[in-house]
């Protein structure tokens, strides 16, 4: 009996950065939302479990997503653990011309960078896409 495979597509319309950073979650929000318009909200999501931070764009224009890989409880994403959160771009343009500055400017980032969605598992890729405002 031959095994059938569903081929699922998954949206990748984003670009996922990697956030190094000893702040706690609402502390780094805090920082984004200072240094930047990002309007960063904490909100809840039906895709990630409650023990993890989430938190989304309040602006129309400008879409993206904070959410806390690493805390005291464990990991979300196993093959991302050495980074503390991943912020999930819409609005790549606005990004490379704002935000990448005031997080390569900062001291309480200590490194972040591009994901390549490539390199991801299908699973935490598909866990990321489906995470919408």
């Amino acid at each position: 009996m031959s095994k059938k495979t569903i081929e699922q597509n998954i949206n990748t319309n984003f670009e996922i950065i990697g956030i190094i950073s000893s702040q706690k979650d609402y502390k780094l929000a805090w920082f984004l939302n200072e240094k930047t318009d990002l309007k960063l909200a904490k909100s809840t999501n039906n895709f990630l479990p409650e023990n993890f931070s989430f938190y989304k764009s309040a602006s129309d224009i400008k879409i993206f997503i904070l959410i806390e890989n690493k805390n005291s409880e464990g990991v979300l994403f196993s093959e991302l653990k050495k980074f503390n959160y991943i912020l999930k771009i819409f609005d790549v343009k606005y990004f490379e011309n704002t935000i990448k500055d005031a997080l390569s400017e900062t001291s309480e980032i200590i490194i972040s960078g591009y994901l390549s969605k490539d390199k991801l598992a299908k699973k935490t890729l598909k866990i990321i896409s489906e995470i919408e405002i």
